[in-house]
């Protein structure tokens, strides 16, 4: 059994996006050092978009311009360290500018097919190679932002052109639509590794891109009312290092949120975010009973003090029964 240990590397993307100092490198001062002692190498997928945007306004920003040096050197610490840094893009970015304060987010751009394709190509283009010349390696695994590809039109076409030989986009059994995001992954069940052609939710052995599933689980609605009281009792352990806000989708109402509790299940992703790790060990039972691999996604941004205890707790439990992988490992194997 193999266990992808993921982070989506960015900042929030609300009104307010947060700062790359508690966002990124404070947690990843607490994070780092864990995943070093039971030499698990994860894969950071860099939002690349935000820093080609933090690249072309540094020059007229002087808090730009340490900004920029602060990111830079954190993502080939990342590198130096032996994790894997890999492609993620959320195209807002893009189209979002800053007044020498704080940056005012464009979320009418917030999915790739947002914006035009030859627009598409260019920007993602610039985006992956700033990133590869911080690295110094090409960049072949890509994440989209919101986990919302399909709406992009020939999507098959966009990873053959960028190189991208595996994605690992997919949450396995969801569905979301708002006005920002928009997926369908629900006939997708399984979390093992697949090849895709043109529909990035079927198996096809012929296909040319190699898709990863994030592993996700069913919580029924008495455990997951169990979840939202756990989350009261425990407010000072769940406290966030970031320090900015998400997007509230319009449906997001006290109806929509009552719904969520007594009409159907609600899924988790395999995660060490704010108090998703509580389910981490009974995902990993599943996946490991069927000799399935496991797909972890977290952010450093929603790390949390329970987050540092429950990765603990995972590594000492799962020792001895998984390998920790990469995705450059993983394309390298083939």
């Amino acid at each position: 059994m193999k266990t992808f240990l993921t982070y989506d590397y960015e900042l929030f993307m609300g009104d307010v996006c947060g700062s790359i100092q508690n966002c990124l490198i404070t947690p990843l001062d607490e994070i780092l050092p864990i995943l070093d002692k039971y030499q698990a190498r994860a894969t950071f997928f860099v939002d690349a978009a935000y820093l080609l945007r933090l690249t072309e306004l540094k020059g007229q920003y002087e808090s730009l311009q340490s900004q920029h040096k602060m990111l830079v050197d954190n993502i080939r610490y990342l590198e130096r360290l032996g994790h894997d840094v890999e492609l993620h893009i959320h195209p807002q970015w893009y189209f979002s500018s800053y007044n020498g304060i704080c940056w005012k987010m464009d979320l009418d751009h917030f999915k790739l097919s947002d914006m035009d394709r030859s627009m598409v190509d260019e920007k993602v283009t610039e985006s992956q190679q700033l990133l590869e010349s911080i690295i110094g390696r090409e960049t072949h695994a890509f994440r989209a932002g919101g986990y919302s590809i399909q709406d992009l039109e020939n999507y098959d076409d966009f990873f053959i052109k960028h190189h991208l030989m595996v994605d690992s986009t997919v949450l396995t059994g969801l569905k979301f639509d708002s006005e920002n995001q928009r997926y369908d992954y629900s006939m997708v069940k399984t979390s093992t590794p697949y090849l895709f052609g043109n529909d990035i939710t079927k198996e096809d052995n012929n296909g040319k891109v190699l898709e990863v599933p994030i592993t996700t689980y069913a919580v029924g609605k008495i455990r997951y009312l169990e979840h939202l009281l756990f989350r009261k009792l425990h407010a000072s352990l769940l406290k966030r290092a970031g320090d900015g806000h998400a997007i509230v989708p319009s449906n997001n109402t006290l109806y929509s949120r009552g719904q969520r509790v007594l009409c159907r299940d609600n899924f988790f992703s395999a995660s060490f975010d704010d108090a998703s790790g509580r389910w981490i060990n009974k995902i990993f039972n599943g996946q490991y009973a069927t000799d399935s691999d496991m797909v972890v996604i977290s952010h450093p941004k929603l790390h949390t003090k329970y987050s540092a205890l429950k990765m603990k707790s995972f590594f000492e439990y799962a020792k001895g029964k998984t390998e920790y992988w990469t995705m450059s490992q993983l394309l390298n194997s083939r």
